[in-house]
C-alpha cells in the first residue's frame, strides 16, 4: 500500500477583507440596546478588539496568542452568523485602545488558521480565568487570558498556547486570503 500526500485544495470559504459589526458603543451588551451596523476591515477589527480583551502591557508571546483567539473567534462566528457586536455578545470592539504592541502582535498571527480533524475552522473561546470557561460549560477548546500570561511568562511561543487550550493544527498562509483542506489518499 502505498500512501501519497495529495494536495487537493478544496475551497471552504474565503477569509473575509471587511466584517460587519454592530456598534452599540457598550462594553456590557443588555437585552434592550440599540445599534448600527458599520462595515470594517477586518484586520483593523481584530486591532481594535486585542487590547479590550487581553491586557495591553501583557507579555509579547501573550498579546500573540490573544490576538489568534480573537482573529478565529471572529472569523468563525463571522462566518457562521454574517456579523458579530462590538459589546461582550462576542468581543469588546474600542479601536481608540490600539497600541503599537497589540497591533504587532496582530500583524504577527495573521497568517494563520486553526483548522481541526476534519478540515473544518476550529471554534475556539476565551475568557478572564479558567472558571469562567467552566461556567459557561467550556470544557474544551477554551483559552484563559491569564492563563496565557503566565505561560508567556514561563516561556511558551503563542503557537505553543495556542495547541495547549485548543485542538487542530495551525496552518500557515502567507498572504491568507483562502484557507483550504488537505487530504490523505490511499493508493
Amino acid at each position: 500500500m502505498i500512501w501519497e500526500l495529495l494536495f487537493i485544495f478544496l475551497l471552504i470559504k474565503p477569509i473575509p477583507e471587511t466584517i460587519e459589526v454592530r456598534i452599540t458603543g457598550q462594553g456590557a451588551c443588555t437585552d434592550v440596546m440599540t445599534y448600527h451596523t458599520e462595515t470594517i476591515d477586518f484586520k483593523d477589527y481584530v486591532k481594535g478588539v486585542l487590547p479590550a480583551e487581553w491586557i495591553r502591557t501583557w507579555p509579547e508571546e501573550s498579546l500573540k496568542a490573544g490576538a489568534f483567539a480573537v482573529r478565529q473567534f471572529a472569523l468563525v462566528k463571522n462566518q457562521s452568523r454574517g456579523w458579530l457586536w462590538d459589546c461582550n455578545y462576542d468581543m469588546v470592539y474600542d479601536p481608540s485602545r490600539r497600541t503599537p504592541e497589540t497591533d504587532q502582535a496582530v500583524n504577527a498571527i495573521w497568517d494563520y488558521v486553526l483548522v481541526s480533524d476534519d478540515g473544518e475552522l476550529q471554534e475556539v473561546y476565551f475568557d478572564d480565568y479558567p472558571n469562567a470557561c467552566l461556567s459557561r460549560g467550556q470544557t474544551e477548546n477554551c483559552m484563559s487570558q491569564w492563563e496565557t500570561k503566565k505561560d508567556a511568562e514561563l516561556g511558551m511561543t503563542w503557537k505553543e498556547i495556542i495547541l495547549k487550550y485548543y485542538d487542530g493544527e495551525l496552518i500557515w498562509i502567507p498572504g491568507v486570503k483562502r484557507y483550504y483542506h488537505f487530504y490523505w489518499l490511499e493508493r
